[in-house]
C-alpha cells in the first residue's frame, strides 16, 4: 500500500504571487520552491517535482511543510542557514 499523493491547494492569489516570485526574486533556491508549489498545485507528486527540480522528496516535502505553515516566508531561507562564512587568516 502507497502513501497517498501530498498535493496542495492554492487560491488565485497565492498562485499569482507564485508566479510573480519566479520571475523577479533574485535567489534561484527561492524560484525554484515557489515553481515546485505550482506544480503540486497542478497535481504532480512529490517524487515528479523532486525529479524536474532535481532535489529530494524529502526537499519537496519541506518546501509544502514551510509553505503550509509560514507562507511565503517559510520559503526564503533563514538567517543561520546555510554555509557560514569563511575566516580569512589575518
Amino acid at each position: 500500500m502507497s502513501r497517498p499523493k501530498r498535493c496542495i491547494s492554492l487560491s488565485d492569489t497565492e498562485k499569482l504571487t507564485l508566479q510573480e516570485a519566479i520571475k523577479n526574486h533574485p535567489k534561484y533556491e527561492f524560484r525554484r520552491a515557489c515553481q515546485a508549489l505550482l506544480w503540486s498545485h497542478k497535481g504532480f507528486s512529490a517524487k515528479e517535482v523532486a525529479g524536474h527540480t532535481e532535489v529530494s522528496q524529502h526537499s519537496v516535502g519541506k518546501w509544502l511543510s514551510a509553505w503550509q505553515e509560514l507562507g511565503l516566508v517559510g520559503l526564503m531561507r533563514q538567517k543561520g542557514q546555510g554555509r557560514k562564512p569563511q575566516k580569512t587568516p589575518s
